[in-house]
């Protein structure tokens, strides 16, 4: 795992940021964060709704208008194939508290993918980060290494790490921009 603080030169993070934060961006209900059918929880693992931008997704562009605001984020990132980007958005939730999180998961299992996610706001919905491979019960994983997000902080790893954000407690929201890619 590699982490950069800073990422983006200021004007250039101010573009994204203010875009993504603005209150006519549109943003789409999904109701699971991860699963396919919700689950309310399991051990410290609790399903939440969040909102979602799908930017990039099947070789295609789905959001043309942010892909050209994204364009220095992923230029800097220089990936040689784009998987995909979407933006999420989470908002406080009082079922939370400090050492849950949503559900493990793998963001593509697709050979010698990153992962690539884009702090928009400081925020105390930290991203945690797993010692156990994909396949065990949810309530049997355990925290490697957790991080809070910081505004314009990018952290990249292997695709196949399994990972899961949460939802803020006293923050109002956490976004973040979530790149899949070769």
């Amino acid at each position: 795992m590699t982490v950069f603080d800073d990422f983006l030169p200021s004007k250039q993070y101010d573009i994204i940021s203010n875009h993504l934060l603005d209150d006519q961006f549109v943003w789409h209900y999904n109701q699971s964060s991860y699963l396919s059918t919700p689950v309310e929880r399991i051990g410290n693992c609790i399903d939440y709704p969040q909102l979602i931008h799908r930017v990039y997704y099947d070789d295609k562009i789905g959001s043309p208008d942010t892909y050209n605001i994204l364009l220095p984020l992923i230029s800097r990132i220089a990936p040689k194939k784009l998987i995909r980007i979407k933006c999420n958005l989470n908002f406080n939730d009082s079922e939370m508290d400090r050492d849950s999180h949503g559900f493990p998961h793998i963001d593509t299992a697709d050979d010698g993918a990153k992962t690539a996610i884009f702090y928009v706001n400081d925020s105390d919905g930290d991203t945690f980060w797993f010692n156990e491979p994909y396949g065990i019960p949810f309530d049997q994983y355990t925290i490697s290494k957790r991080m809070e997000p910081k505004a314009n902080r990018l952290v990249v790893f292997k695709s196949s790490f399994m990972h899961a954000g949460s939802t803020p407690i006293k923050s109002k929201r956490r976004v973040v921009i979530n790149i899949n890619y070769q």
